[in-house]
């Protein structure tokens, strides 16, 4: 199996002097095991006179010292008894040893022999899916990003160094992986169709949360949904789902005839409508808070849109939230209401709404991300289109000087007043009483011939250090880095192609998640304390 360039010339090493705390005295890997991982943890139990550690890597299973010797392609020292490397390939056996010396370089120990192999899946065979670079002047080469679409970590040049395994019983190779990021405890969060998991750095589950279907007791499908964030109390806090029936007036309840949801009996017509419940959780598992959108919307905007489309969507799209632990808020965004609220937490006052049926008008469309940046700023990835345009089939790689098609497919109208291309925007929240909310930057991701500038659904962004801003365009399969004043430093189109043997074609990812090289070393070396 390939993984593309390597980097250096035989690995990459981390010294961890003092950066990670001091790791239990064990033998990892272990004997036999296989990992998700190219950035591997080794470590050896501590000697009292050591003064560095060597770690030697073959390819191969060797239990004969001179063949393990005439095999090795990689040495790693360490003043530690332990250190985080890179190994070249995926779907492979290796076999390590690990030696100390003193201060005068004499021996004092060695290991045995050991043996372990990184896992082979098709998410990190590059003949099957893959990261197409078209720009890399990024300068934090340390950088990494979840794609949740291949469920792997990549760093900044498409190689992959982790990947969620298939658990059993809770993650296999058809499931649909959302929302994968890093949490303040260096571990991994993500959500498929039937829950909401927290994994550690080899794929052990170490805390999962299912709302189960009372009509079939199986977990059910996609209850908790778009987003799952750990907090920084320790707590986990989702986004569900909960059916409310709304009673309608003879006004109103006339013109859904033909419409779903909607029940008609002896005291009256209502609408079932599916509103967000945000909810947060103990390690318990224990409810802890949550806030109903249910009771921030009134009937009258919940009916206000019937006569607008037979869909019923009209109830609120409840598509992201972002719990900011420094101003004790939480921001939730309704796509189809073009709309985000900051909620007080946890009384759960409403401290202001921005958008669409809110005082400042308005100011961005069809959102499907929203984070707080610094100075009162709010990055929004806004996917635009009118949701009622229908999803055209994946498109294949552009020949040279073909421009991308218009995602408005024929017979469908887009809504007046808005743009067709998806933009990120950043909103100013008010400064103070006299202060309202505007947008003060913008950036069309119309930026080459290479995929369609228009994501109907799905992507987010998410601000950098420095100014600059990660974006992934959902169902347009692009991952980009823009800075503020709109210098494109990073873009790459995530590709697939089943079998390893058909034309390539985009694989569209959910959104993405940076990771920082000291976040990647913490959770990498977590395992080991």
């Amino acid at each position: 199996m390939r993984t593309g360039r390597w980097l250096s010339a035989i690995a990459i090493i981390v010294l961890l002097a003092g950066a990670v705390q001091k790791a239990a005295a064990a033998i990892y890997p272990a004997e036999g095991t296989v990992l998700p991982f190219t950035l591997m943890p080794f470590s050896v139990p501590a000697e009292a006179l050591a003064r560095e550690y060597t770690f030697c890597v073959a390819t191969g299973l060797y239990d004969d010292d001179r063949q393990f010797a005439q095999n090795v392609i990689a040495t790693f020292r360490s003043k530690q008894s332990d250190c985080l490397a890179r190994l070249p390939h995926w779907g492979t056996q290796y076999t390590w040893q690990a030696t100390c010396t003193d201060k005068n370089g004499r021996k004092i120990s060695a290991t045995g022999l050991n043996h372990f192999s990184t896992i082979s899946i098709s998410f990190v065979d590059t003949t099957v899916f893959r990261q197409r670079s078209i720009l890399n002047t990024f300068p934090d080469t340390s950088l990494h990003y979840f794609v949740d679409a291949a469920r792997a970590l990549y760093d900044m040049s498409g190689n992959a160094v982790w990947v969620l395994p298939n658990i059993p019983g809770h993650v296999n190779m058809e499931s649909q992986i959302r929302d994968l990021k890093v949490t303040p405890f260096h571990t991994i969060t993500f959500l498929t169709d039937y829950g909401a998991y927290e994994v550690s750095y080899d794929g052990r589950i170490l805390w999962s949360k299912q709302e189960m279907d009372p009509r079939t007791g199986l977990p059910a499908y996609r209850h908790f949904h778009h987003e799952f964030t750990r907090l920084p109390s320790g707590n986990y806090m989702l986004l569900g789902i909960q059916k409310v029936q709304r009673k309608m007036t003879e006004l109103n309840s006339g013109s859904v005839a033909e419409a779903r949801n909607v029940i008609r009996g002896a005291n009256g017509t209502y609408l079932v409508v599916d509103f967000g419940v945000l909810q947060e959780y103990t390690p318990g598992g224990e409810l802890a808070w949550y806030w109903n959108s249910g009771d921030y919307f009134s009937d009258e905007e919940v009916f206000e849109k019937l006569d607008q489309t037979p869909r019923l969507v009209a109830d609120g799209h409840f598509n992201a939230f972002y719990f900011d632990s420094d101003a004790k808020a939480v921001y939730a965004g309704f796509r189809d209401r073009n709309r985000i609220v900051k909620i007080s937490y946890p009384d759960n006052r409403i401290i202001a709404a921005f958008g669409d049926g809110t005082p400042t008008g308005p100011l961005f469309k069809a959102q499907h991300s929203c984070m707080p940046g610094e100075n009162g700023e709010l990055y929004i990835f806004c996917n635009n289109p009118s949701r009622t345009m229908p999803v055209p089939p994946p498109r294949g790689a552009l020949t040279p000087g073909e421009r991308p098609q218009s995602r408005q497919m024929p017979g469908t109208q887009q809504e007046a007043g808005y743009p067709q291309k998806t933009q990120v925007m950043v909103l100013r929240q008010p400064l103070s009483e006299a202060d309202t909310a505007r947008v003060v930057w913008s950036f069309d991701c119309d930026i080459d011939d290479q995929a369609d500038h228009t994501a109907l659904r799905e992507g987010n962004a998410v601000p950098l250090p420095g100014g600059n801003v990660l974006v992934c365009m959902g169902t347009t399969p692009r991952i980009f880095i823009v800075s503020r004043d709109k210098k494109l430093m990073f873009n790459s189109i995530s590709e697939y192609r089943p079998g390893g043997k058909e034309p390539w074609a985009p694989k569209a990812s959910y959104r993405v998640s940076p990771v920082t090289q000291e976040q990647l070393e913490r959770m990498a070396m977590r395992m080991l304390r």
